[in-house]
């Protein structure tokens, strides 16, 4: 269990008590896990993504189209890699190891996964 699940069932406590903290506080509390909650959307983004894929197509994804990769703040080379890694395992869990990482396009600001074959 990592801290984020331990601040959402802390805020869903409050919720259900219905204790009501000041706004700071909850502030402070999410600041810690705030890159957390970010890959948690990105993850569940490149998911919607990886489902609505049909096989044998390959995927372009620019990182400006994905949230809160958008902003040169988050968008490094460290989670460049991560979409990629992450988009490819997702992809070959589905598609039985059919896909294959071909390039980074768009000056590094997108990426090209393309099927085995070709």
């Amino acid at each position: 269990m990592n801290i984020y699940d331990f601040v959402v069932e802390f805020q869903r406590y409050n919720l259900f008590c219905k204790n009501n903290l000041p706004t700071e506080i909850v502030r402070y509390l999410f600041s810690f896990i705030i890159f957390d909650i970010k890959k948690v959307i990105i993850y569940k983004y490149l998911d919607s993504i990886v489902d609505e894929h049909r096989i044998f197509n390959d995927l372009n994804i620019h990182f400006n189209t994905i949230p809160y990769l958008n902003s040169t703040k988050f968008l490094n080379n460290k989670n460049r890699i991560d979409v990629k890694n992450y988009l490819l395992s997702e992809l070959n869990k589905k598609f039985y190891n059919l896909y294959v990482f071909s390039h980074y396009c768009c000056g590094g600001k997108g990426i090209k996964i393309t099927t085995f074959n070709n």
